[in-house]
C-alpha cells in the first residue's frame, strides 16, 4: 500500500491547474474554470481524498473541488495532536463526537470554563 504524501488537515498551496476538457460546443456555465484560476497560489486546508487520490479542497463556503496531487505543494503540515485538550479533557474528532451518545463528560471541576466540555444547559 502506498503512503500518501499529504494528510487531512495539511495546508497546501495550489501551484497550477490543468484546464478541463469539454465536448465540442459545450460551455463552462458553472464557472469551474474561473474558480480554478482564482485558487492558484492560495493556501487551502485539505478536507479529504476521493477514491482516485484527488485532494478535496473547500475554497469557499459553497464550493468544493477535487484537484490532483501534482497540482499542489505542501505549505505547512498539520500540527500533531498530543491527546488532550488544553483544559485537560480528552480530544475527540468531530466524526467521533457526532456518533457519541450525548452524556455529561467526565472532566475535572477546574475545567468548567472550557465551552468544549460543558454539558448542555449549564
Amino acid at each position: 500500500m502506498l503512503k500518501r504524501k499529504f494528510e487531512i488537515g495539511d495546508v497546501v498551496e495550489v501551484t497550477h491547474y490543468t484546464p478541463g476538457q469539454y465536448a465540442p460546443g459545450a460551455r463552462d456555465e458553472l464557472g469551474t474554470e474561473a474558480l480554478f484560476r482564482r485558487i492558484v497560489d492560495g493556501p487551502y486546508r485539505i478536507m479529504g481524498f476521493d477514491n482516485y487520490g484527488h485532494i478535496e479542497l473547500h475554497p469557499t463556503r459553497h464550493d468544493w473541488i477535487w484537484i490532483g496531487a501534482e497540482d499542489v505543494k505542501l505549505a505547512r503540515a498539520r500540527k500533531k495532536k498530543k491527546g488532550q485538550h488544553n483544559c485537560g479533557g480528552p480530544l475527540v474528532s468531530r466524526s467521533e463526537r457526532s456518533r457519541m451518545v450525548l452524556s455529561p463528560p467526565e472532566v475535572p471541576p477546574d475545567s468548567r470554563a472550557c465551552p468544549r466540555h460543558q454539558t448542555p444547559g449549564t
